[in-house]
């Protein structure tokens, strides 16, 4: 039960911005591989 709590966090904070995380730091860098994450 205890993994599934961190997998539903993880897919919360995925799901609210996936690339604002990474993105914060760098933009132009990680919105190449943010988006091929997504992708498949």
């Amino acid at each position: 039960m205890r993994l599934s709590d961190g997998h539903e966090r993880d897919s919360l904070i995925t799901r609210l911005s996936p690339l604002e995380k990474p993105c914060r730091f760098k933009p132009p860098q990680c919105v190449i591989p943010v988006s091929k994450k997504i992708r498949g």
